[in-house]
C-alpha cells in the first residue's frame, strides 16, 4: 500500500519508490487496506480545511451512514464540534 498522500489513489497501478510502500498486516483485505489510504484523509481534510470548521461550530452532512460519513462524524466529536447527521436507512425503498 503507498504511503500517504499519495495522488491518483483510484489508479490500478502505481510507479512508485519500494521504500514508500506500507506493509498490509495479513488480517486486512486489499481493499480495506486502501480505504484507510482513502477515506481517512478524505474526512480530516473536508473538515479541517474545506470547510474549516471550528470547535463549538455546528457541521450538517448528508450521507452520514458511508465510510466517509462515519469518519467525518467521529473526527467532528473528536475536534468539538457538533455533527447533524443525514442517512437513509439499508431497507429504504427507492422511488424515481
Amino acid at each position: 500500500m503507498p504511503e500517504p498522500p499519495v495522488a491518483g489513489t483510484w489508479q490500478e497501478y502505481l510507479v512508485i519508490d519500494a521504500r514508500r510502500l506500507l506493509p498490509v498486516p495479513d488480517h486486512l483485505s486489499d481493499s480495506t487496506a486502501c480505504q484507510l489510504a482513502v477515506n481517512p484523509p478524505t474526512a480530516l481534510l473536508l473538515v479541517t480545511r474545506e470547510l474549516d470548521v471550528q470547535p463549538g461550530e455546528c457541521l450538517l452532512q448528508t450521507a452520514a451512514g458511508s465510510t466517509v460519513g462515519r469518519l467525518v462524524i467521529q473526527l467532528a466529536r473528536h475536534l468539538g464540534i457538533r455533527t447533524i447527521n443525514v442517512g437513509s436507512a439499508i431497507s429504504s425503498p427507492t422511488r424515481c
